[in-house]
């Protein structure tokens, strides 16, 4: 029994309960009270194999719970395929060693500024939550073999993760290009939103949505808005073209990439009509583009009421054999990927459409999908200040926390925390009920400046001029990587936070996006 129990305290420190692994460890070390029966006790002295030794084990226990804050997390294969990693939204990318050594930039088009003052009439506040009107934070780059993926509505581009220089011996990155959309580019200044730009890679193909980012605004809206579709691209074949959806009518508009599954192609899509947008999900052949089914899940009303364009960028979660889809219209759902059926949905009480507030930091979490973590799911929606944990069966709240409204990106789960990040860092502990063990600063500055991301055992936290690293148990600050000191070589301007990955040891930060060609 020692031996067992034992092991299953050796499963707590490994997956990072840390909290757990202390309980338990206390209840197996202690000794029987006077009058006790010794079963109610612990096991303090017992002996027992371990490592291939025969050891103490409460003892070696000890100190293995003692130095695992410092371990690495299992991490997986090199690449970067999706959003956030994986479609559990929760992977943890490869440690990364110490400082950078600067390899290579591409400057990016730039993304079309913002009118704050469409924002404040909303209710928003005039400056954005971890990064500024005026320079959008909207590239999210993907990591496949050797290449460095990224796109805008009118183009994909391609770098070599190594030179950054096009591909397969070409003269420009720019491996697709929608010239009808370029022609007719649509404006974003006067609407709510902003464009994002995610991909997924599968199989080797490319799946991106493409072409006009706005998906809602009924009427006249509907029709000036452009049409935004979904393209796979063969990168086995020099991103030859597999397949481009348009959706049937105006009214119909994809969301952001979809999770792709062996043959099936999974994304949201956004119905707008005179009264309210609503929320679906539909599932493509990913051979020929073939619509399998779409299902219905919620409708409701908008900061927009449907008067205003809107630029929304929800994606979907996938595990094993169930859709996770927080859509950001007052409910959350799982979906059976086979057929689309409704497993469950968790309704919670939206923000009021009617009296926002100019501190309404929440309404710009426009990229934050489920995240998946041993049978639990976290949300983050933008149309309320809270965080919630569900659970991953029945959808039944576990908790949940409305003390990090600025909480616009979700990181991912490590050392037994959800960690989330906006102009602060947060930790959020599983053991605790999602009680907020720690943030960072507790003032002001410095202020966050792109979407963090959790390494190996480390969080990497971007600001506009520094990349701080903190531990993902403790929340101790353990370095700072400073980017002032390396300079851009298209202007001598000094590199500034972003939106990061790692890969192998290599940090691809998309703040390059500023930069003017």
């Amino acid at each position: 029994l020692a031996e067992i129990g034992a092991r299953l305290i050796l499963c707590s420190i490994f997956e990072g309960s840390t909290a757990r692994a202390e309980r338990e460890l206390e209840q197996f070390r202690r000794e029987p009270k006077p009058g006790e029966p010794p079963s109610a006790a612990g096991h303090p002295d017992a002996v027992g194999t371990m490592a291939g030794r025969e050891v103490n084990l409460g003892e070696t226990l000890a100190g293995l719970l003692e130095a695992s804050p410092d371990w690495s997390a299992p991490v997986a294969a090199r690449g970067w395929d999706t959003f956030a990693g994986n479609f559990r939204r929760d992977r943890i990318a490869q440690p990364l060693s110490a400082g950078i050594v600067w390899q290579w930039e591409h400057a990016l088009p730039e993304v079309p500024a913002l009118e704050a003052s469409i924002a404040r009439n909303y209710g928003f506040r005039p400056n954005r939550v971890a990064e500024d009107n005026e320079s959008l934070l909207s590239y999210h780059p993907v990591v496949h073999n050797d290449l460095v993926l990224l796109n805008n509505e009118m183009q994909v581009l391609a770098l070599d993760l190594k030179t950054g220089n096009p591909p397969w011996g070409l003269d420009d990155p720019v491996i697709f290009r929608d010239e009808e959309a370029a022609a007719s580019r649509v404006s974003y200044r006067n609407s709510l939103g902003a464009p994002r730009y995610t991909m997924t890679v599968a199989d080797d193909k490319l799946y991106v949505r493409m072409g006009s980012m706005i998906t809602s605004g009924a009427g006249e809206l509907a029709s000036r808005r452009g049409r935004g579709y979904l393209l796979c691209l063969d990168l086995k074949a020099q991103a030859r073209v597999v397949w481009k959806i348009i959706p049937e009518d105006p009214q119909w508009s994809f969301e952001g990439a979809p999770c792709v599954v062996g043959n099936d192609v999974f994304v949201a899509v956004r119905h707008s009509d005179v009264q309210h947008p609503r929320a679906h999900v539909a599932c493509y052949d990913a051979r020929p583009g073939r619509q399998k089914w779409r299902q219905f899940v919620c409708g409701s009303d908008t900061v927009g009421h449907n008067q205003l364009s809107e630029s929304t960028h929800t994606l979907l979660t996938v595990f094993r054999d169930t859709i996770y889809f927080n859509t950001n219209l007052g409910a959350v759902a799982a979906l059976r990927t086979s057929d689309g059926h409704l497993k469950c949905v968790y309704q919670y009480k939206p923000s009021s459409c009617e009296d926002l507030s100019v501190q309404a930091a929440h309404f710009y979490r426009d990229l934050t999908p489920c995240v998946y973590h041993s049978g639990q799911v976290f949300v983050a929606p933008s149309d309320s200040a809270s965080i919630l944990a569900l659970d991953a069966v029945s959808g039944q709240r576990l908790w949940e926390n409305g003390l990090a409204e600025d909480a616009i990106h979700l990181l991912g789960v490590g050392g037994g925390n959800l960690i989330a990040s906006g102009d602060r860092l947060y930790w959020f502990s599983l053991e605790k009920e999602g009680k907020l063990v720690a943030r960072w600063p507790e003032g002001d500055s410095p202020r966050g400046f792109g979407r963090g991301i959790l390494s190996g055992n480390r969080v990497l936290w971007p600001t506009r001029e520094s990349i701080y690293v903190f531990n993902q148990v403790d929340s101790r600050w353990t370095g700072e990587i400073p980017l002032a000191e390396h300079r851009r070589a298209v202007d001598g301007s000094n590199l500034h936070g972003g939106n990061l990955l790692v890969i192998d040891d290599k940090s691809t930060d998309d703040g390059a996006q500023k930069v003017k060609d």
